[in-house]
C-alpha cells in the first residue's frame, strides 16, 4: 500500500527522513510504501534541486500549497521550531496524518494547542523522537520492563555537542527564544527527557541551572544577544520515586554528539553511549563487571530488517525505523507512540525547567491534559 508524504523542509531534517523514505521498502518490507508526493522550501533554485536528487514528484515555494495537495495524505514537518504550530494544525484540520520533529512546540501552551487539533482530528499523529528506535535503546527497554534491573533507584542522562562553541558562529534562530522557544534544552535536551520517559518514567519535579556561553552572535552587519541557553544541568525526581541528573550542552568542547545514559537498579545497570550505538553495557548483580552486548544479532530488536551480525548500522538507520512504524500505523488507522502527547509532556517538563532556573527553586511538573 502507498502512502503520499509530503515534507516540509529540505535541509538537515528534510535530507534525514528523505534518506529514510528512499530506504524504507530496502529494509522494512512491502507493508507500506511511501510515495514521495511533494517536498516544500523557501530557496526556489535549492529546492528544485532536491526535489529530483531525493525523488518528489513536485515541489512547492507555499508550505500551505502542499498541504492542499490531494495526493498528499501525510505531512511531515522538519521545519524550524517556529514553523511547527501552524503547519501541523492545518494540516490536522485538513484530516491529514501529521509527524513533526522535536521539541513539538515553543511551549507547553502551543504545544496543547498542537495536541488538541490533532485529538479532534481523531488521525494518526506523531513527534520524531529517533533515537527511541535505536536497537540497543529497545533492548534496554525489554531489560527493565522484564525486571533485570530490578526497582529503578538513580540515573544519569547527559548530551554533549560543541558545534556552539564557535563565537563567529551566526545568530541563526536556534539562539532565539521567540524562534526556537528553548536553547539546548529543547534542541538535545528534548531527547534526554523523552528517552527518560520512555526508559524509566514520568518526571515529576525538576530544578535547574543554566548557562548562556555566548553571550553574543552577529546578525548580519550587528550583534545581537543571545537569550537562550547553551548549557543546562537538570536535577530531577520521578513519579515512581527514582532520581537522578540530566546534562545538556552545545558548548562542551570535542564531543561531537555525545549522547550517554547511566540507569542503576537494585538488581543491575545499564550504560549505553550513543557514539557507539550497536553496544550496550549491562552489569547483574555478583557480576565480576559490566557486559558488553553488541546489538548486531539477528534475536536483537529490529535487526532482522538490516545486516548480518557485526556489520553495525548507524544513526539514519533510526529514521527508517520510526518512519516506517509511524506509516504503518497510519494504514492501519492506529494510535502511534511517541506522539503529540508525548510531544507535550516533553515540553512541559522544559517549561518547569525554564520556570526553575528563573525561579531558583523545584519546580512541578504540569499535568498534560486536553
Amino acid at each position: 500500500m502507498e502512502i503520499g508524504v509530503g515534507l516540509l523542509g529540505t535541509r538537515f531534517m528534510g535530507k534525514a527522513h528523505s534518506h529514510a523514505y528512499r530506504s524504507m521498502t530496502t529494509f522494512m518490507g512491502l507493508k507500506v510504501k511511501p510515495r514521495l508526493v511533494a517536498i516544500y522550501g523557501r530557496d526556489p533554485e535549492y529546492t528544485r534541486y532536491v526535489k529530483e536528487a531525493y525523488g518528489y514528484e513536485k515541489y512547492y515555494l507555499d508550505w500551505r500549497e502542499l498541504l492542499k495537495d490531494p495526493e498528499v495524505e501525510v505531512v511531515d514537518n522538519s521545519l524550524p521550531n517556529f514553523l511547527h504550530k501552524k503547519p501541523c494544525i492545518e494540516a490536522l484540520e485538513m484530516g491529514k496524518s501529521v509527524i513533526c520533529e522535536k521539541p513539538l512546540a515553543r511551549s507547553l501552551d502551543e504545544a496543547l494547542e498542537m495536541l488538541k487539533a490533532a485529538v479532534k482530528a481523531g488521525v494518526t499523529h506523531g513527534v520524531i523522537f529517533n533515537k527511541r528506535w535505536f536497537p540497543a535503546v529497545q533492548l534496554a527497554k525489554k531489560l527493565i520492563e522484564e525486571g533485570a534491573l530490578g526497582k529503578i533507584l538513580h540515573f544519569r542522562f547527559a548530551y554533549h555537542q560543541d558545534w556552539g562553541a564557535d563565537p563567529e558562529l551566526s545568530l541563526t534562530w536556534r539562539f532565539k527564544r521567540e524562534t526556537a522557544g528553548y536553547g539546548v534544552l529543547g534542541d538535545q535536551g528534548s531527547h534526554v527527557i523523552d528517552m527518560i520517559r520512555f526508559l524509566i518514567g514520568d518526571i515529576d519535579e525538576v530544578i535547574a541551572l543554566s548557562s548562556i556561553d555566548v553571550a553574543e552572535r552577529k546578525l548580519e552587519d550587528k550583534m545581537e544577544k543571545v537569550d537562550v541557553e547553551d548549557s543546562v544541568a537538570v536535577l530531577m525526581k520521578l513519579r515512581n520515586r527514582a532520581f537522578g541528573v540530566m546534562e545538556a550542552s552545545r558548548y562542551s568542547l570535542g564531543r561531537k554528539n555525545y549522547f550517554v545514559f547511566e540507569i542503576y537498579g537494585e538488581e543491575g545497570s545499564l550504560y549505553f553511549n550513543m557514539e557507539r550505538l550497536n553496544e550496550l553495557w549491562f552489569y547483574k548483580r555478583e557480576s565480576e563487571g559490566f557486559t558488553r552486548i553488541f546489538v548486531t544479532e539477528k534475536t536483537h530488536p529490529f535487526y532482522e530488517k538490516f545486516w548480518p551480525a557485526g556489520h553495525t548500522i548507524g544513526w539514519v538507520e533510526s529514521f527508517i525505523l520510526q518512519l516506517y512504524h509511524f506509516l504503518l500505523a497510519v494504514k492501519k488507522g492506529e494510535e502511534f507512540r511517541p506522539n503529540f502527547y508525548d510531544g507535550a509532556v516533553v515540553n512541559a517538563v522544559m517549561d518547569a525547567v525554564y520556570e526553575s532556573i528563573k525561579e531558583r527553586k523545584w519546580v512541578k511538573v504540569k499535568k498534560t491534559v486536553v
